[in-house]
C-alpha cells in the first residue's frame, strides 16, 4: 500500500501511478483532512484529478479513517460508552445487558 499525501495535487498524481506500475496490492492510502487546515475535504471538486487517476490505475482506495482534528471528549457520555464496551467484551450492540 502506498501513502498519498494531500500538500501537492500533482505529486498525490503521480504518486498514484508509481504506486500502480509498482504492483502495489494493497493500492493507496489517503490520509484523513483535519478540519481547519485549507485542505478541502476530500469529495471536494479539487480531488477530481484524484480520483480520475486512481480509477485509470485500477487501484484500491483506503481511507485513513478516525479523528484528525481536536480532541474528543473522554468524560461523561464518551467514558460511559468505552466502559460499556469494555464490560461486554466488544459486542457491539449488548450495551445494558
Amino acid at each position: 500500500m502506498g501513502q498519498i499525501l494531500l500538500g501537492d495535487l500533482d505529486e498525490a498524481v503521480a504518486e498514484i501511478a508509481q504506486i500502480a506500475k509498482l504492483g502495489l496490492r494493497g493500492g493507496v492510502l489517503l490520509p484523513g483532512v483535519v478540519p481547519g487546515t485549507g485542505i478541502p475535504p476530500l469529495y471536494a471538486e479539487r480531488w477530481e484529478p484524484l480520483w480520475a487517476a486512481c480509477e485509470e490505475a485500477g487501484v484500491v482506495v483506503n481511507h485513513h479513517g478516525g479523528s484528525a482534528g481536536p480532541a474528543r471528549p473522554t468524560g461523561g457520555a464518551a467514558r460511559l460508552r468505552c466502559g460499556c464496551m469494555r464490560r461486554t467484551g466488544g459486542r457491539i450492540g449488548r450495551c445494558g445487558t
